[in-house]
């Protein structure tokens, strides 16, 4: 059985999320006691954390917001131990107006998210996003 990469894993990941996954095909990725945290930013004025409902909640509701949304992972760090860290430039394809953007705009931000894994699985990730003008 070939090892365990967390690399790959939070790859496949974020594949998922480009093909805006929902349900099963999203929560594979994460442990049933996962925690996510979304630090303050330009849309998410208040500090939030997530369970795994939350998360497949949120995944539901960026159906609505989005056409579609891409991520590039553009420097990668892990420990040796349950940690790694990946810098993220996210380009969503809006479906609604937000702020000075329309629909089928871009919006674009560069993410920092922090990921801790149990049982081979999402445990802990915490997302730092810095979003461009919008």
């Amino acid at each position: 059985m070939p090892e365990f990469s967390k690399k790959q894993w939070i790859i496949d990941y974020l594949a998922a999320l480009s093909k805006m996954a929902v349900g099963d095909a999203l929560s594979v990725f994460l442990h049933p006691q996962i925690e996510q945290v979304e630090f303050p930013n330009a849309l998410t004025k208040q500090k939030n954390t997530r369970d795994l409902a939350a998360m497949l909640q949120g995944a539901e509701a960026g159906r609505k917001v989005l056409q579609g949304q891409s991520f590039e992972i553009v420097n990668y760090m892990e420990d040796d131990q349950n940690g790694a860290l990946a810098e993220v430039i996210w380009i969503g394809n809006l479906a609604v107006p937000i702020g000075s953007l329309q629909p089928g705009d871009e919006m674009k931000a560069h993410f920092a998210c922090v990921f801790e894994f149990k049982d081979q699985k999402i445990f802990r990730q915490r997302n730092y996003d810095c979003f461009e003008p919008f």
